[in-house]
């Protein structure tokens, strides 16, 4: 069960993000974690 503020935020992102934006989003998002996992690796291996 979300709470409301969480529901009135979902409720915005619907109302006002295009779909090609949160694609975007979701794609620039993705490529951090990516970076940052990538990362985390390397300082283990070392």
């Amino acid at each position: 069960e979300l709470d409301d503020d969480t529901r009135h935020v979902i409720e915005w992102f619907r109302a006002q993000v295009p779909e090609r934006t949160l694609y975007n989003w979701q794609n620039a998002a993705a490529k951090l974690v990516a970076q940052d996992l990538r990362e985390q690796m390397q300082a283990h291996r070392s």
